[in-house]
């Protein structure tokens, strides 16, 4: 592998991780149930706050399926064009900007309750 190879490989690593990062820094702040989905704008359902965890594992699961599946298998080809390589590239950053954005707009429209589980808005 030549260095800019290696240089986006890396880079791309670090971005798969970033939504991994920001849970892990955010997670004392994190509130107990977080918003799931949202209409007009609104949260309408809620979900624990561990839920972000696998939205956080996401981009780094595609890097990892993207990155490493190939070789695993021994296809070589998946390695030849640099347009496949920009491709998962471009993958990979895209589902990290959606789960990083996901997290951020569900730690930041959580509640603190005392119930058990919160009650959907309808």
């Amino acid at each position: 592998m030549n260095r800019h190879r290696l240089l986006q490989t890396v880079l791309i690593a670090a971005v798969s991780a970033a939504p991994l990062l920001y849970v892990y820094v955010q997670w004392s702040e994190v509130p107990a149930w977080v918003a799931t989905h949202y209409h007009l704008g609104e949260a309408d359902r809620w979900a624990p706050r561990e839920t972000l965890w696998t939205v956080a594992w996401l981009p780094a699961l595609a890097f990892v399926v993207f990155t490493c599946w190939p070789q695993v298998r021994g296809t070589a080809w998946f390695w030849r064009s640099a347009r496949q390589r920009q491709v998962r590239a471009v993958a990979v950053a895209g589902l990290a900007v959606v789960a990083l954005s996901i997290v951020y707009k569900s730690i930041h429209n959580g509640k603190v309750t005392t119930d058990s589980k919160p009650t959907a808005v309808r």
